[in-house]
């Protein structure tokens, strides 16, 4: 082989080594994903009566029914309509109703229960907006009564209209009043062309938003105004996270839940805490929260929001973008399953973190999830599967895209929807036409380290489909808040009860880092420092007292004989006779029967040490 043939074989085999690596990447990544849904199994091992209730429904969301958990939620629920037993809440029947439908059981129960959780959404200021060209006389009818209201030429009202509607702030609305006022239907008839509709604000913020419904009518014509938006509610006041998680199941079952958007939407600043974001690109496919999904809130490698961690962030971010190719979250599930994925296989080596990435991310992967794990019959297996040899296999004569068919977000079905056939994901549905091309929308794919300036929007290839213009990133490394990685911090307004503010660890703007303590345990040994710091201050302030105490205490043992009394030897010779000066007084001598003084007995108590105990006594009240 002369030098210019081995050049060129050396230029294929490199070629083929090339080509080769995203094949090899793939397969890579493929085995860490299997990985994965062992971990999951092996903690599973023979039964789901080893998990608590909230793992066994993220393994059902991963693994479908495997090892019969779904008979194993059913028991820790309440009449198998809302869980847990003993007090049922909303978000944690919303994921049950989420994961029993994946496992294929019938969920009636469940959806009705949460549909009799609603409430009017009151949380919300309401108002009614008559629009017309020119002024006009109008009236308004609600409980039995008639109110005469005129629309001025500026567009402005002249006055209320009863007891339930006001003059708004800026004089061109209605405000609607509270309690029954938010029930009753307004019928408005004007001497002019008219149109009607209500507006909305979240009490804590002046952002009004519009309804999507629009009444016109001629002149002497009537239309009909009714709040009709709500909430769900838990323990009688509308509840924000309970009512996105309940919205996203009962959509995932077909339900209408446009009345539930208008609270959602209109209360996200104040509850961005729970990615709110991500709940409604689910819901309403909008532009506005795909970009901030995609350029607010991703940090470069995943999704950190609020008080769910990295890992449910991001997990929350995947399910939105279930079934779409995005540049972040490729990136994403690049690093959860390359830096995140630990010995056991399982993502940070937790079983809740890991089942819900793999449903969220990986749900149409062959590792198990979704319906195609283990079976013994046709009812192991979620809808649009059958068990064939004991896996769940996908019926290829109902499923959508075997028949020409196309998975499509479920709000963003532009042609015939076949409810009948499956195959698709949680949040999709199988339309008759797919999704618009980049190029057909007039954008054009923007890169990773890119952000668009314009409108990012959905496309069949994308969502990174920008119209407008692509430019760099001016911060593309947005700071990463260190608060919620572990699952006793959580970033909050406020910590509460036995929660401890860590300032070493960081939240978003206007949030603290609050820290539970992971076994719950005790607080007896701050008390413990507490009165040894005590006992050590009075000891320093009574020192003095304290010292003749103790003195004094001492004194009362030295009890017995006294000693012996000791003089020098004499010195031999004659008797020795001591002397006395001149200046002393020998001791007296007392005749044989005189009375002698009595002595002081030996244990006497004097004032001053009475005194000293006396205070003592006092002090130790």
């Amino acid at each position: 082989m002369n030098k210019k043939e081995r050049w060129i074989t050396f230029v294929i085999v490199l070629s083929i080594l090339f080509l080769s690596l995203p094949l090899i990447s793939a397969a890579s990544n493929q085995s860490k994903i299997d990985d994965a849904y062992k971990c999951l199994k092996d903690q599973i091992g023979d039964s789901c009566s080893k998990l608590t209730s909230e793992e066994q429904i993220y393994a059902i969301l991963a693994l479908g029914n495997y090892k019969d958990c779904k008979s194993k939620v059913l028991e820790n629920s309440r009449d198998q309509e809302c869980w847990p037993k003993a007090n049922c809440k909303l978000k944690d029947t919303a994921l049950a109703l989420l994961a029993l439908n994946q496992a294929n059981a019938n969920t009636e129960k469940v959806e009705n229960w949460l549909l009799n959780q609603t409430k009017v959404a009151d949380d919300l200021i309401w108002y009614l907006q008559i629009d017309t060209n020119d002024a006009s006389l109008c009236t308004i009818k609600y409980s039995s009564s008639s109110y005469p209201v005129n629309i001025l030429s500026t567009k402005k009202v002249s006055s209320g209209a009863g007891s339930c509607l006001s003059i708004s702030e800026n004089g061109y609305w209605l405000k609607f009043g509270t309690g029954n006022c938010l029930n009753n239907e307004y019928i408005i008839s004007c001497d002019k062309e008219f149109t009607t509709t209500l507006l909305y604000r979240n009490a804590e913020s002046s952002t009004i938003h519009v309804s999507q419904n629009l009444h016109s009518e001629s002149s002497n014509g009537e239309t009909a105004e009714k709040i009709t938006y709500k909430c769900f509610q838990q323990a009688g006041a509308c509840n924000y996270e309970g009512s996105l998680w309940a919205t996203i199941s009962l959509n995932s079952l077909k339900h209408d839940t446009s009345s539930y958007l208008p609270y959602l939407s209109a209360s996200v600043d104040e509850n961005d805490k729970y990615f709110p974001e991500s709940f409604l690109y689910v819901l309403t496919r909008e532009d506005d929260y795909l970009s901030s999904i995609l350029q607010d809130n991703f940090n470069g490698k995943f999704w950190q929001i609020g008080t769910y961690g990295k890992f449910k962030s991001t997990a929350l971010a995947l399910l939105a973008l279930q079934g779409q190719t995005s540049n972040e979250a490729d990136k994403a599930m690049t690093y959860i399953v390359d830096e995140t994925q630990g010995a056991n296989g399982c993502f940070n080596s937790n079983f809740i973190d890991t089942a819900f990435l793999l449903y969220s991310g990986w749900q149409d992967n062959s590792g198990g999830g979704g319906g195609t794990g283990e079976c013994s019959s046709d009812l192991d297996c979620s809808s649009g599967n059958e068990c064939l040899n004991g896996i769940c296999t996908p019926i290829q004569s109902q499923n959508c895209v075997s028949q020409g068919h196309f998975c499509v977000p479920s709000s963003s079905c532009a042609g015939i929807e076949f409810s009948e056939l499956n195959g698709c994901l949680s949040f999709e549905v199988c339309c008759s036409e797919d999704l618009p091309t980049c190029s057909q929308l007039g954008g054009k794919d923007c890169e990773l380290n890119e952000q668009c300036n314009g409108d990012l929007t959905e496309s069949s290839e994308t969502l990174n489909c920008c119209i407008g213009t692509c430019e760099p990133k001016v911060n593309p490394e947005p700071e990463i808040y260190t608060c919620g990685v572990e699952s006793n911090e959580a970033c909050q307004s406020n910590c509460i009860g036995n929660e401890v503010q860590d300032r070493t660890l960081t939240c978003s703007p206007g949030q603290v880092c609050c820290v539970t303590s992971k076994s719950g345990g005790s607080s007896w040994w701050i008390w413990v420092l507490l009165i040894l710091i005590l006992i050590v201050v009075i000891a320093i302030i009574f020192r003095k007292r304290l010292k003749l105490f103790i003195f004094k205490f001492k004194s009362r043992f030295k009890k017995g004989p006294a000693p012996n009394q000791t003089r020098p030897p004499f010195p031999p010779g004659p008797s020795y006779r001591p002397s006395y000066p001149s200046n002393t007084h020998p001791r007296p001598v007392f005749p044989a029967n005189a009375p002698r003084p009595m002595p002081r007995k030996t244990g006497e108590k004097d004032k001053e040490f009475e005194e000293t105990i006396k205070r003592l006594k006092e002090m130790s009240k």
